[in-house]
């Protein structure tokens, strides 16, 4: 029952007018400057669980990456398609760090273009005191 009513109040506030999900794709980051926040976390923590989070998104390879490295022909063909695949998989890098940083429990943060720009000059000592709660 509690479910029938879980349900049937959601799904009247999705009809409400206005009402609209983003949709979440997986397989792009999310654009402009942002950072990661998670409550009660200190830079420590975002410095250790980016570590962590870049360690396994080293071993990720874009499906263009492994397609275009098995099919490289001759030398020519083969520095092309391992730098072609070298771009993908850097997509695919930072794709899996911001991934895995949510999944382990962090928010991802946008800053309006112009902030962020003011931010991105900054020293990093001057940088996590803006940022810091």
């Amino acid at each position: 029952m509690r479910t029938k009513l879980a349900m049937i109040a959601a799904m009247s506030i999705m009809a409400m007018p206005g009402f609209a999900l983003a949709a979440a794709d997986l397989s792009k980051m999310t654009p402009g400057y942002t950072y990661y926040n998670k409550s009660g976390a200190t830079i420590a923590d975002h410095d250790v669980e980016v570590v962590a989070c870049a360690t396994e998104a080293m071993k990720v390879q874009s499906f263009g990456g492994q397609v275009n490295r098995a099919t490289a022909n001759g030398l020519l063909g083969f520095m092309i398609s391992d730098a072609l695949s070298d771009a993908a998989d850097r997509g695919a890098f930072a794709i899996s760090l911001e991934n895995c940083m949510v999944v382990h429990g962090w928010r991802v943060v946008r800053v309006p273009d112009a902030e962020g720009k003011k931010l991105a000059k900054l020293p990093p000592a001057e940088l996590v005191a803006q940022i810091s709660p």
